[in-house]
């Protein structure tokens, strides 16, 4: 049985499947049969339809309406796969994390052997949205008498979480935020951190600012530092990386800080995820997404890293931070808030901001001890 997941990129259409709720998904040359929506073969279809219209693909749009007419698309679909899928898993702990990237540093750092990760496009559906299917659901639900650890990543579904404590009211339950709170979130969040507090929940989020404005405990983004001891002691290859995901204002700081690093000479690992360009101020740049691992492994093989706030300054810090600081690496960074924190360490960490552009040069950013 599979998760197929049809969308859009960069006017490109893209058709992947997976097992349900579990691994990663993997490409299809084609869009699947017709006829494969008739069987058992397909369990349900993910897809946005706005965006498939405007493809203007005849195939593929009716292809996304048959699902729906046979009941496979995936919000009709998916509460009923959800409770048949963890009553298979009986006493073993769980991870709803979501996306691929998420699901690896996640299973790295927090997950044990054992454990049960639940990702993929339809667990991010069943995460982040309500979902009025599985809200019908609750009232059928069976407890089950079972301790077991639940461990939910960025969850802004308050059905998923009703549905979960009424299932296993003995569940050691936590729910986690690894980014910034958006506005349009604040609703479900707050009803989220409501239920929470008031069933025996733990709920945490990485950045101070939304601990201080709705009262929850505040956690810095943690490494599993017994699994990246395998990662010290590298040989250095780079003086300086900078691995992320593009965006046009992690552009605009990284700039005057490659400029500053060419005029020294330094040799410099880009991996800039999605930039629209081979080259970035004449720098190579890699732009294929890596493993976890991978990405461990440049980070470690490098002097110094790159870190630079995504969404908004004060954000929480990126894992980035705790993975330079235990694999021995320099930070650059521009984090101000970073200059009060008790890890602080001036011989490590340099940190500049957009009024500090003309402290860019190749000296300072290296003049702190090798």
């Amino acid at each position: 049985m599979a998760v197929l997941h049809i969308y859009t990129k960069n006017g490109k259409i893209y058709c992947t499947a997976k097992e349900p709720f579990l691994g990663k998904e993997k490409p299809l040359p084609n869009l699947p049969a017709f006829s494969e929506l008739f069987s058992s073969g397909v369990t349900c279809v993910v897809f946005k339809l706005p965006s498939l219209l405007k493809t203007r693909n005849f195939k593929l749009i009716c292809f996304a309406l048959l699902s729906f007419v046979l009941r496979k698309y995936y919000r009709q679909k998916i509460p009923k796969l959800l409770d048949s899928f963890l009553n298979k898993q009986k006493e073993k702990d769980l991870f709803f994390i979501g996306g691929s990237v998420g699901a690896e540093l996640i299973k790295f750092h927090y997950a044990k052997k054992n454990d049960v990760v639940v990702e993929g496009v339809e667990t991010i559906n069943l995460i982040a949205k309500s979902n009025k299917a599985l809200n019908r659901l609750i009232s059928q639900v069976k407890p089950k008498e079972v301790k077991k650890r639940i461990f939910i990543v960025g969850l802004f579904s308050p059905e998923l979480l009703r549905y979960l404590r009424k299932k296993y009211p003995l569940a050691n339950i936590e729910v986690r935020y690894f980014d910034i709170l958006r506005p349009s979130r604040i609703k479900e969040f707050t009803w989220i951190k409501n239920f929470s507090l008031s069933n025996d929940i733990k709920i945490s989020v990485y950045d101070q600012s939304t601990s201080s404005k709705f009262g929850i405990p505040y956690a810095m983004n943690k490494v599993n530092t017994s699994k990246l001891i395998n990662f010290l002691n590298v040989k250095k290859k780079y003086d300086v990386c900078f691995l992320a995901a593009y965006s046009l204002d992690r552009e605009k700081s990284l700039r005057p800080l490659l400029s500053a690093l060419k005029k020294a000479n330094l040799n410099v690992k880009i991996l800039l995820v999605d930039y629209p360009y081979s080259e970035l101020e004449d720098f190579k740049v890699d732009r294929e997404i890596v493993s976890y691992e991978n990405y461990l492994r440049l980070m470690s093989e490098s002097r110094a890293v790159i870190d630079l706030w995504r969404l908004a300054p004060g954000e929480g810090y990126s894992f980035r931070i705790s993975e330079a600081l235990t694999l021995n690496s320099k930070i650059i960074t521009n984090r101000t808030c970073i200059l009060n924190e008790p890890f602080y360490d001036a011989s490590r960490m340099f940190v500049f901001s957009e009024g500090m552009k003309s402290t860019l040069t190749p000296l300072s950013i290296f003049s702190f001890p090798q």
